[in-house]
């Protein structure tokens, strides 16, 4: 998937770490952006987790969102 998609998430990351740290944790697969469609069977252990646009996801996504998240 293009990270064309991510570009407002992309875009604060940049702000905070700078352009070339963040390509770089992308490229090693320390930075994972994955849409919400593609959490299904996952966890998620000491990780951070950020839903951008979550006032548009419904009832069942938020669920589905919050018990992806494990331990750590």
């Amino acid at each position: 998937m293009s990270l064309f998609v991510f570009m407002d998430v992309l875009i604060c990351f940049y702000l905070f770490s700078g352009k070339g740290v963040v390509e770089c944790a992308v490229k090693n697969g320390n930075i994972v952006l994955e849409p919400l469609a593609y959490m299904r069977g996952k966890t998620f252990n000491n990780t951070f987790v950020v839903l951008d646009e979550a006032q548009n996801c419904k009832h069942e996504e938020i669920k589905m969102f919050m018990t992806r998240i494990g331990i750590g």
